[in-house]
């Protein structure tokens, strides 16, 4: 079973990962959290399969939702599904 998880590093910073049952790392996802804004720098984490981002992805929007942020992408992937439903992620969009 995979686990998402969220872990802060220097002040700011922030990696949301999925681990495998055994502590794995599967993927990552880099951010930096700025004011009011959550902004989505790291590419590393999203070049694995595609239902390993799709679940970062999901991550990245409960939380900017929960923390009331912004999320301003630099990460294609990510910018793609955030302009593919603008109604969806007004709330969350930059």
């Amino acid at each position: 079973m995979e686990n998402v998880s969220v872990q802060f590093g220097t002040p700011g910073h922030a990696v949301f990962s999925i681990t495998d049952g055994d502590g794995r790392h599967l993927a990552k996802l880099m951010v930096d959290i700025i004011e009011n804004d959550l902004v989505v720098s790291g590419t590393e984490a999203l070049k694995g399969e595609r239902r390993l981002a799709s679940q970062l992805f999901t991550a990245i929007i409960s939380y900017a939702r929960e923390h009331y942020l912004k999320i301003i992408a630099f990460n294609s992937f990510v910018y793609d599904k955030l302009k593919r439903d603008p109604e969806q992620f007004a709330d969350v969009m930059g």
